[in-house]
């Protein structure tokens, strides 16, 4: 691509006129054009640790193309609905939340901002729990389990069941008489 800038004189009017030729595209001006806010961030995502969560979001939008987005804001609440601004001005799809309580749950989303506002919110993630060495732990009931009896199954009603004929091993031996004198 060249550019050229050339001077020139026209009646009263007087022209300047210049050339320059790229030779990469990351030297190459670039034109943005926004018609409105940027569309939601999609696919946040969230990654515990130590301490810590990391998020990532897509730079896309549904149909595929790039966001018009300049930067993002994350916002962060203890409970679903109830997220704050925690950062704004990221220029990268990705932010790490650090000096958190491991346990403790929290929730975010995120805001595209471009010179025409702010972008709907990206979908909720959470809750979402810091971890020591990146685990995830559920937690545990500490009540006891519930202790369960079996019964014999049989195809026939209990009613119908036939005593077992006693074996000479299992015969008991009442005595009426005294013990040893």
């Amino acid at each position: 691509m060249a550019f050229a800038i050339q001077e020139g004189t026209q009646g009263a009017l007087s022209h300047m006129y210049s050339s320059h030729e790229w030779t990469t595209d990351a030297e190459r001006p670039k034109l943005i054009l926004s018609v409105g806010v940027p569309s939601a961030p999609i696919n946040l995502t969230f990654t515990p640790g130590n301490g810590q969560i990391t998020l990532n979001w897509s730079n896309l939008q549904t149909d595929g193309n790039t966001s018009d987005a300049t930067s993002w804001s994350v916002y962060r609440g203890t409970t679903s609905g109830s997220e704050v601004l925690l950062t704004g001005g990221l220029t990268s799809t990705t932010y790490t939340d650090t000096a958190l309580a491991n346990g403790q749950s929290y929730f975010y989303y995120v805001i595209g901002t471009n010179g025409a506002g702010d972008s709907a919110p990206s979908n909720e993630v959470g809750p979402a729990k810091s971890a020591r060495n990146g685990i995830t732990r559920s937690r545990r009931s500490t009540r006891p389990m519930a202790r369960v009896q079996s019964r014999p199954r049989s195809p026939l009603p209990p009613e119908s069941w036939a005593a077992a004929p006693e074996s000479p091993a299992s015969t008991t031996t009442t005595s009426t008489s005294p013990g040893p004198t």
